[in-house]
């Protein structure tokens, strides 16, 4: 049965995103009338400041996560990353709350958590999870999901991969 999952990697359901792009939009465009009509042209300094937010945050809720037979695709608008199930050596999920993240144990991924649950891949062995996960390219990182966290550790269960949970935070393998 081949089975794909395409999906953005953020859940955009979620109204504090909402919210917060329209927070960005708006202080963009308040600093920009403001400049203009008080004549004070250093305000124009933070326009491309703001706008690069705002881009920032455009790339990360908007793009794609593919999840197939060959593996797990990231793409944006500027980049593609594909990672094939073999090379796949860590998955887990962490809570991000503020500054820090928390490591959630495979059994209680389903459990409610104040902060953000994100899921991720790594072709990284033992990979923890950690504030700037989502930087660094051997790593995929996207809003948590059942049905996809579901999906990639049958896929890994499947093909004999042995990945572990969390870099291994546990004693508890992947699948």
């Amino acid at each position: 049965m081949n089975q794909t999952l395409r999906f953005r990697s953020q859940n955009l359901s979620n109204p504090f995103i909402w919210l917060g792009w329209l927070i960005t939009l708006f202080m963009l465009v308040l600093v920009f009338v403001l400049a203009i009509q008080q004549q004070q042209f250093y305000l124009l300094f933070f326009v491309p400041v703001i706008a690069a937010i705002l881009i920032m945050l455009f790339v990360k809720w908007f793009s794609i996560i593919e999840v197939n037979e060959t593996g797990v695709t990231y793409q944006s608008i500027f980049k593609k990353r594909i990672i094939p199930w073999e090379e796949i050596k860590t998955a887990g999920m962490y809570i991000s709350r503020r500054y820090t993240a928390k490591s959630v144990e495979k059994q209680k991924r389903d459990d409610f958590y104040f902060g953000l649950k994100q899921f991720y891949i790594s072709t990284n062995q033992n990979q923890d999870p950690h504030k700037a996960l989502w930087l660094m390219p051997q790593n995929i990182v996207f809003s948590y999901r059942k049905n996809v966290a579901d999906l990639i550790l049958k896929k890994l269960k499947e093909k004999n991969i042995a990945a572990s949970w969390n870099g291994g935070s546990g004693v508890e393998d992947c699948c």
